[in-house]
C-alpha cells in the first residue's frame, strides 16, 4: 500500500474500513431510491481516475455518487463535518493498528 492510498475513513466519531463505508453508502443510495443494479453499475463504472488503492475503489465510487445526490463537496473536506459524511484517512496517516468501528477488523 502506498502512502497516498485510502486506508479508511473517519465518520461519526469513529474510524471505518473501506468495505464498511462502501456498505453504508450502498444502503444510503438505496434509501435515495437507487436499485441494487444501479448501485452495482455505479461501483463498477464510476471509479476514480487516480490511484486510490485497492481497497477504496468501491467505497470512493459510491461515496462520490452519494455526495453528488446530497450536494456535498467531497473535494473540500472543510465544507462538511465527519459526523455527517465520511472523510478519507490515507495510509500514511495511520501510525499503529487501527480497527474499524463497524467490523472491528484492522485497517490495511
Amino acid at each position: 500500500m502506498e502512502s497516498y492510498h485510502i486506508a479508511g475513513y473517519t465518520f461519526s466519531a469513529d474510524i471505518h474500513c473501506c468495505d464498511c463505508i462502501a456498505e453504508w453508502a450502498r444502503k444510503e443510495l438505496m434509501n435515495e431510491g437507487y436499485s441494487t443494479n444501479d448501485i452495482e453499475d455505479i461501483a463498477m463504472n464510476s471509479g476514480k481516475e487516480y490511484d486510490v488503492g485497492f481497497f477504496a475503489y468501491r467505497s470512493e465510487a459510491l461515496i462520490y455518487k452519494l455526495a453528488e445526490v446530497r450536494e456535498i463537496d467531497v473535494e473540500d473536506e472543510y465544507s462538511y463535518d465527519s459526523d455527517d459524511f465520511p472523510k478519507i484517512i490515507f495510509a500514511d496517516q495511520i501510525e499503529e493498528d487501527e480497527y474499524c468501528g463497524t467490523c472491528h477488523e484492522i485497517l490495511p
